[in-house]
C-alpha cells in the first residue's frame, strides 16, 4: 500500500480534486450558472488530465488528440507475440530441414544437428524470447532414437528371419511335397506366418511411441513363438539387447539428455549406413 501511494499520490490527488470540481460544476449548472459551471468543469477536466498525465504517450491541443502508453504497450506486446510465433516456426523449419537433410544423405551429423538446435534456442533466450520448444525437442528425440535403434535392430531382424526360414523348412520336411494332411499343413503354415519376420513402420512408431521397447517386444515374441511351436532356438547378441534396453529406458524417462556416448553411437550408425547403404 505504501508503495502504491508513493508512486500514484499525484494521480490520486488530482483525481480527487477533479471529482470535487466536477461536483461544483454540476451544482452551478443546476443553478443555471452556465459560465461558472463551464469554468469549473474545465478545471475538473484539467485535473483529470494531470491525474493521468504519466499514462499518455502524447497529448495534442484541446481538440484533442491523445494516445495512452498502456495502449501502445499492448500493441507492442501483441507484435512481439506475433514475432515470437514466426521465429518459432522458422527455427522449427531450420532444425527439421537440417535433420531430414542429414537422413537423406548429406554430411550433417547428429552432433551438428544438436549443436544447431542448442544455438538457435540460446539465441532466442538472449533476445529475451520465452519460446516453448518442447514439442520440437520431443520430435527430434524421436528421430534421434530411430537412428540409434537402426544398428541393434539389424542383427535381431536377421536372426528372426533365419529362424522363420528354418521353421518353414521343418514344415516342408514334416508334410513333404505331396501334402496329404491339408488341415494340419494349413495350421502349421498359419503358425509360421503369424511370426513377424520384421518390425514394420519403425520410423512412424518412433514418432508415436517407444520404438526401442517395441523392437525388444517384437523380437522376444518371435523368439518365444519359434521355440514353442517349432523348437527353433534363436539367440540375439547380448550387446544389442542391452543397447535397446538402454534406449528404451531413455525414452521412458522423457526428454533425452544428449551425451557424448549417444553422439558416438549416432556416428557409428552414420558410418554403418554409409558403408551398407540407407536402411
Amino acid at each position: 500500500m505504501g508503495k502504491f501511494w508513493r508512486e500514484n499520490w499525484q494521480g490520486v490527488f488530482f483525481g480527487a480534486v477533479g471529482l470535487v470540481l466536477l461536483g461544483f460544476s454540476f451544482c452551478r449548472l443546476w443553478q443555471e450558472d452556465v459560465a461558472g459551471g463551464s469554468a469549473t468543469f474545465g478545471m475538473a477536466f484539467l485535473c483529470f488530465i494531470y491525474a493521468n498525465l504519466s499514462r499518455f504517450k502524447r497529448f495534442k491541443g484541446l481538440g484533442f488528440e491523445a494516445e495512452l502508453w498502456e495502449d501502445k504497450q499492448k500493441e507492442a506486446a501483441a507484435l512481439i507475440d506475433r514475432l515470437k510465433a514466426k521465429d518459432a516456426i522458422y527455427t522449427e523449419q531450420i532444425v527439421r530441414q537440417n535433420i531430414m537433410g542429414g537422413r537423406l544423405g548429406s554430411a550433417s551429423s547428429w552432433e551438428d544437428n544438436w549443436r544447431l538446435f542448442d544455438r538457435l534456442v540460446a539465441e532466442h533466450e538472449d533476445l529475451g524470447q520465452d519460446i516453448d520448444f518442447s514439442d520440437l525437442k520431443a520430435d527430434i528425440d524421436a528421430v534421434f532414437l530411430f537412428d540409434l535403434t537402426s544398428y541393434p535392430y539389424d542383427p535381431l531382424h536377421r536372426q528372426i528371419a533365419q529362424g522363420v526360414q528354418e521353421a518353414s523348412d521343418l514344415i516342408q520336411k514334416e508334410f513333404g511335397s505331396a501334402v496329404e494332411d491339408v488341415e494340419g499343413h494349413r495350421k502349421r503354415t498359419e503358425q509360421v506366418n503369424a511370426i513377424k519376420r520384421s518390425f514394420v513402420d519403425r520410423y512412424e512408431r518412433s514418432l508415436k511411441g517407444n520404438v526401442a521397447q517395441e523392437i525388444l517386444d517384437w523380437a522376444r515374441d518371435a523368439q518365444a513363438a519359434l521355440r514353442r511351436d517349432f523348437g527353433v532356438e534363436v539367440s540375439f547378441p547380448e550387446e544389442d539387447i542391452q543397447e535397446l534396453e538402454m534406449l528404451a529406458d531413455l525414452r521412458r524417462k522423457g526428454p533425452i539428455k544428449v551425451t557424448p556416448k549417444l553422439l558416438e553411437m549416432s556416428e557409428r550408425k552414420s558410418h554403418e549406413r554409409r558403408k551398407t547403404g540407407a536402411r
